[in-house]
């Protein structure tokens, strides 16, 4: 039973090519086997070529990412570099506007008592300590 399997196998595969008789054994056809090597190196080939495009592509969106995360960053920075240079400025100043300043004299002036006028001043004081409050209220 065994051996008219193996013979049946045989058969079948002198048949497909793949397999050459001669004389009373049987050989490997090298034609099949070269045109094998060359259909499983083409695979291989395949398989490669996806796999270097995929890398690429990967590798391509992964500088895409960080050039946007560097565009972003230097752009807050900026940003922030400009805030603080205004900020600078401002503390550098150390004045208020001409129409505030005025509104400030009017409340001072305005005041009936001294406790008053102590709280104009302080909040004068307060608004010139923290321009980006000044910013808020008027």
């Amino acid at each position: 039973m065994v051996h008219n399997g193996i013979l049946a196998a045989v058969k079948g595969a002198v048949k497909d090519g793949k397999l050459i008789k001669v004389r009373c054994s049987y050989k490997i056809n090298r034609d099949w086997v070269q045109k094998e090597k060359k259909i499983f190196q083409a695979k291989e080939a395949k398989k490669k070529m996806a796999e270097k495009k995929r890398k690429k592509d990967s590798e391509e969106l992964r500088k895409k990412k960080e050039m946007l995360k560097k565009k972003e960053i230097s752009s807050a920075i900026k940003v922030k570099e400009e805030i603080e240079k205004e900020k600078s400025l401002e503390k550098k100043e150390g004045k208020l506007d001409s129409r505030v300043e005025a509104d400030f004299q009017k409340r001072i002036d305005a005041a009936e008592t001294k406790e008053d006028r102590q709280e104009v001043v302080e909040e004068k004081v307060r608004v010139l300590r923290c321009m980006d409050c000044y910013k808020v209220l008027y």
